[in-house]
């Protein structure tokens, strides 16, 4: 598992700082998700 360097002072930024990553690593597999998703059989009809 790949680690991410996070230089904080306090434990508290830190953490507030690794959900922050997660949170915009998250949103933007969700986007990339959103712009590849298959064709259902509903959309390709149309």
């Amino acid at each position: 598992m790949g680690g991410k360097l996070v230089r904080t002072v306090g434990l508290d930024r830190a953490r507030c700082k690794i959900g922050m990553m997660n949170l915009v690593f998250n949103l933007r597999r969700l986007r990339w998700l959103c712009a590849h998703r298959p064709l259902t059989s509903h959309q390709a009809a149309a």
